[in-house]
């Protein structure tokens, strides 16, 4: 008699291959993180971020046997709901418990995009950018050419301020930008509600207690056989 696979640890759907790519890096900041290392796969939903809030429970449904866990990513622009960000995430929480994941899976909607996660003062943003890592000279540049208001926290369209940033500089930008910036910036940094909704689940499920503990190796974005 065949031996039943142990489920693996994670499966994440996303909206595009730049949070595809962001949510690896994330993942290999472990420590930083509060939590061990995990086995995980990234899947990409074809619609992109209408796709990730319609048909997340239908997509991810074949894969609840098969992984502990389920955390769904998509930004809020252009995902076809004009809803508060929390209500968007249970409404899908909710159609993914009703179909095999219970209280497994949890769904992370980016207000108003991924972009909004980098805007920290970093210099690892600036060099990233293009700005030799000169933060201040690309806060002055941003705040010079109505991108970023001197009162404001974070550019108000942080997604045009990060492509401005980048053509004045010359520099391409395209979704391995994400896992660069991923791998550098500070966590203690990022205050977006949506950020920290995903640091607390990530913790909550794999929190390691015994630091130095044994540690899985990450799996990227392989197909599923």
């Amino acid at each position: 008699m065949n031996a039943v696979a142990p489920r693996r640890d994670l499966v994440l759907l996303v909206a595009d291959k730049s949070i595809a790519q962001a949510t690896a890096g994330l993942l290999q900041r472990t420590h930083a993180l509060g939590m061990r290392r995990i086995d995980y796969a990234i899947r990409v939903h074809q619609q992109r971020d209408p796709g990730c809030r319609v048909d997340a429970a239908a997509f991810l449904r074949p894969f609840a046997s098969r992984f502990e866990h389920a955390l769904v990513l998509f930004d809020r622009d252009g995902c076809g709901s004009r809803a508060p960000r929390r209500e968007i995430e249970e409404g899908v929480e909710s159609e993914l418990r009703r179909n095999g994941w219970g209280d497994r899976a949890r769904v992370v909607v980016i207000d108003p995009e991924l972009e909004a996660w980098v805007w920290t003062p970093s210099r690892g943003l600036a060099s990233e950018l293009g700005w030799d890592g000169r933060f201040a000279a690309l806060r002055e540049w941003l705040s010079e050419n109505g991108h970023w208001p001197t009162e404001a926290a974070k550019p108000p369209n942080p997604k045009r301020a990060m492509e401005a940033a980048m053509q004045a500089r010359r520099r391409p930008k395209s979704a391995s930008t994400f896992r660069r910036l991923a791998e550098v910036l500070r966590f203690q940094e990022c205050s977006d509600d949506a950020f920290q909704k995903l640091k607390a689940v990530l913790a909550e499920w794999f929190g390691d207690p015994l630091p130095g503990g044994p540690n899985l190796p990450g799996v990227g974005m392989g197909n599923e056989s």
